[in-house]
């Protein structure tokens, strides 16, 4: 939805997304930490999202 936008915008509006996933994982019993990370809002090529879960101590993977 907010990918679209066609002029830069001050702070990252994939915050809206990562609000959506916190709580859909919670609402399955999952408190993770998700964040975003690129936004096309705020120049990036693509948005990208980082979903850390509790139980994980490996570092992120490096994605395309």
């Amino acid at each position: 939805v907010f990918c679209t936008l066609r002029e830069r915008w001050p702070w990252a509006t994939c915050d809206y997304f990562v609000g959506a996933f916190r709580r859909d994982f919670a609402m399955q019993g999952l408190e993770v930490d998700v964040r975003s990370t690129d936004c096309v809002a705020c120049g990036a090529d693509r948005c990208r999202f980082e979903v850390r879960f509790p139980w994980t101590a490996a570092p992120p993977l490096e994605g395309p």
